[in-house]
């Protein structure tokens, strides 16, 4: 992630967190982190996912990797008083942990981006202790993400919509396919890996206005705008905020996102 998008994720962290709460505890009750372990949360961002694993670990430890100093900054500074939390930047593609460090690795939708995701794998694999537990939250197929196609079929009438999906990746949908997930799980050594598909509504603004500020903030609605004049931006936002509008309850906007769940043994 570059530093710009990076900036966006800090600035609406509360804005993610309230997005991304159930997938979260789906991710923590599958990773079931018991007191004393220690935890690697890896693409830890900001930092929400390693502290509250670290929360349920205590007198573990939990441990966040992220290659974004924006966003360590933020999660360290949220963890001061937090002695059992540590923030490492780095690269957990090739970062040299200790072998056999950790019971248990996690993730928050920071898998999808590795440039050699057999090699990240395995050296997560490396990290974990024998019998230690993997599990991960990754985005299902772009047409399984209502959040995204909505507003991106609205502003498509206006402007070209960017290509969004990669089977190889990195990128956001670089594991959307089971059968490539399980593969490279295989390859980077993991056993018994097990998929299982979520499904929620996310809360994507709590009005119209609050999602269509939020959805082109972010890096695609940067990608969808940009080179546009302001005219055209007008038009497309405008569009965007009419197709949202059906989607609107007395607790905002809502729309539909799937993920896998996925778990597997070191």
């Amino acid at each position: 992630m570059n530093e710009t998008g990076a900036q966006h994720w800090v600035a609406h962290r509360d804005h993610y967190d309230r997005m991304y709460a159930k997938f979260q505890a789906a991710l923590l009750s599958a990773a079931a982190i018991r007191p004393g372990e220690q935890v690697l949360d890896v693409g830890c961002g900001y930092g929400t996912t390693t502290l509250a694993a670290a929360e349920v670990a205590r007198p573990g430890t939990a441990v966040g990797i992220d290659v974004s100093p924006t966003m360590l900054d933020l999660a360290r500074a949220r963890a001061v008083g937090v002695p059992n939390v540590t923030f490492v930047e780095a690269d957990a593609q090739d970062h040299r942990f200790a072998p056999s460090s950790f019971d248990v690795a996690l993730s928050r939708f920071g898998l999808m981006f590795f440039t050699d995701p057999v090699a990240a794998l395995a050296n997560l694999r490396r990290a974990t202790r024998p019998g230690g537990r993997l599990a991960f939250v990754a985005w299902r197929s772009l047409a399984r993400q209502p959040w995204l196609c909505v507003p991106g079929t609205a502003a498509a009438r206006i402007v070209p919509v960017p290509g969004m999906e990669t089977r190889d990746g990195p990128g956001m949908f670089s594991f959307a396919d089971p059968d490539r997930v399980r593969s490279l799980l295989t390859a980077a050594g993991w056993t018994g890996v097990e998929l299982a598909s979520v499904t929620e509504k996310l809360p994507v603004g709590d009005s119209p206005e609050d999602a269509v500020a939020f959805l082109a903030s972010g890096t695609l609605g940067r990608r969808l705008l940009d080179g546009s004049d302001e005219q055209t931006q007008a038009r497309v936002l405008a569009e965007v905020r009419a197709a949202l509008a059906p989607h609107t309850r007395g607790d905002g906007v809502r729309l539909g996102a799937s993920v896998w769940l996925g778990q597997a043994r070191a």
